[in-house]
């Protein structure tokens, strides 16, 4: 992930893709998760394709970001 390379920006051309038309709605904490078919440019993974099991850790990952998000607990 690199922060610096994310786009808060609506693009010529992007106007009807749904991130853009939640956005538009007033939908609070929606969020768009975009993958590379490919590989990275970024760090040590640079220039090597991504795997199954990659693919695998992210969305591993991201359903337990969705449950840490919901959890009504704070001291977690």
């Amino acid at each position: 992930f690199s922060f610096e390379n994310c786009k808060f920006h609506i693009e010529k051309g992007k106007e009807g893709t749904s991130r853009v038309v939640v956005w538009l709605m007033g939908v609070q904490n929606s969020y768009t998760m975009e993958a590379s078919m490919g590989g990275s440019k970024l760090g040590s993974r640079s220039g090597t394709h991504f795997s199954a099991q990659d693919y695998e850790q992210i969305g591993k990952a991201f359903c337990e970001t969705l449950l840490d998000f919901s959890d009504e607990d704070p001291t977690k």
